[in-house]
């Protein structure tokens, strides 16, 4: 059965300020119902790259998808559009820098809010804590995903409202490697032997370890940002979870093993922050493991440029086993479905050549640049 559409309301503009072109920042422009609203802003995942905000002008408010630094870390730049007024959930909140505590604006993790007479729909969407999409009701609806993830075992996801104009992650681009085998590939890899991961522990950290733990019954070792993570999410933040996950980490947390600030580090499987491995444990572990050829390195998602990692899989030093954080191309087009979408702008993915994605989303309508909402 077809949901009906939401009622008309005043047309609304959005404007791709970054992201569409490539892996970069998010940061999109609504222009609607007599306001001005910021959809994340980040910086990264390349070292250097920002939004340019030179000519947006003043805003009335940023609403953040999740605290990931190319959603997230662009929050520095606000003074180029005015300071707005910035909005994020709690378990967003508390990941940012600590200049911003107290300054942000509550989000509901999937509940609704009225900002300037304009109704805002979040829900929580399976990629990371605290993480949410956007759903803003203005045209025929608006759908800002952020970042999802439709497969993990770990982070719940709900479902959005209908919209006729969406905003889709599409970092995985056409590719569509079903989970089972992105877990089969990391099995073969991690079962024997020793093998440090870089992770971020806001993200597919916690759920990696667990596989180790359930899947391939090898105790991880975690490195300290990991584990106060696995433990938030066990107690204050476990509304970001799947039923029954928490009970899940809070066994991963007791048997586990800790990276401890000594040379030489631990053997095993070691799960480390950060994914780019140049801070936190990662970065003080690195350059060990390069020097012992018997240990691999394994590396589960982007590899941005000029990084630690980028540099090890260049030497041949590391393995790619790729986790599916973000959606599939199926995914994605079951979602355009199930919204009722007639426009999609598929976002942090340049790979894609444009005329690429009409196919892969039809009936829906590809559009790299300005919308009509």
């Amino acid at each position: 059965m077809t949901r009906p559409r939401p009622m008309g309301r005043s047309p609304a503009r959005l404007i791709p300020i970054s992201g569409v072109t490539g892996k970069g920042p998010a940061c999109f422009l609504l222009e609607g119902e007599g306001r001005r609203i910021l959809l994340d802003i980040g910086v990264g995942p390349d070292r250097g790259a920002a939004p340019d905000l030179s000519a947006v002008g003043r805003v009335d408010a940023v609403l953040l998808s999740h605290a990931h630094a190319d959603h997230a870390g662009g929050l520095h730049l606000l003074g180029a559009v005015g300071d707005p007024p910035v909005h994020a959930t709690a378990i967003t909140a508390a990941q940012l820098p600590r200049e911003w505590a107290g300054r942000v604006n509550p989000l509901p993790l999937s509940g609704e809010i009225d900002l300037f007479g304009i109704k805002v729909t979040t829900g929580r969407t399976g990629h990371a804590p605290g993480g949410v999409w956007l759903h803003l009701a203005v045209g025929d609806g608006l759908f800002y995903a952020g970042d999802m993830g439709f497969e993990s075992e770990l982070y719940a996801i709900d479902e959005p409202p209908p919209a006729a104009t969406a905003v889709i992650d599409a970092s995985a681009g056409l590719d569509d490697t079903p989970q089972a085998d992105r877990r089969s590939a990391m099995h073969h890899l991690v079962r024997q032997g020793d093998a440090l991961l870089p992770v971020p522990a806001a993200g597919r950290g916690p759920e990696i370890a667990l596989f180790v733990v359930e899947e391939i019954c090898r105790k991880p070792s975690l490195c300290p940002e990991l584990r106060e993570m696995v433990a938030n999410l066990c107690g204050p933040w476990r509304e970001t979870l799947r039923a029954g996950t928490a009970d899940r980490l809070s066994f991963l947390l007791a048997m586990a093993g800790s990276v401890e600030h000594r040379s030489p580090g631990p053997r095993g499987v070691v799960i480390a922050s950060n994914v780019m491995a140049d801070a936190g444990a990662s970065a003080r572990l690195l350059p060990e493991w390069l020097d012992r050829r018997d240990a691999a390195i394994i590396l589960s998602g982007c590899v941005p440029d000029d990084t630690p990692v980028e540099r090890v899989r260049g030497m041949g030093r590391a393995a790619v086993a790729g986790w599916n954080v973000h959606p599939r191309i199926s995914d994605n087009a079951r979602l355009l479905g199930a919204l009722g979408a007639r426009t999609a702008i598929p976002a942090f993915n340049g790979r894609v050549p444009p005329a690429d994605w009409e196919p892969a989303l039809a009936p829906t309508v590809a559009a790299t640049g300005e919308v009509t909402v």
